[in-house]
């Protein structure tokens, strides 16, 4: 376990181009965001299925960012 995580963080760190990191251009303004959970959220956006245990350890470490985006959206001024 630990030595998959010395791997993934050396993948992380290292500035290669990973498929599981190239983002789509933006959404359109007539969908709704859905930030239900991380991978809803990824699905929703039409991103590449995630298919290998290394590349989904490596979109895994980046959910807090998009936990935190889904209190801050859920809480904010602009929802009904």
């Amino acid at each position: 376990m630990l030595r998959e995580f010395n791997e993934d963080m050396h993948d992380l760190m290292s500035g290669r181009k990973m498929k599981e990191f190239e983002f789509l251009s933006s959404q359109p303004l007539d969908e709704e965001v859905n930030l239900l959970n991380w991978d809803t959220y990824l699905y929703t956006r039409g991103f590449p299925s995630i298919d290998q245990d290394r590349s989904f350890r490596h979109v895994s470490k980046l959910t807090y960012l998009i936990t935190i985006g889904s209190i801050l959206y859920q809480n904010g001024p602009y929802t009904l």
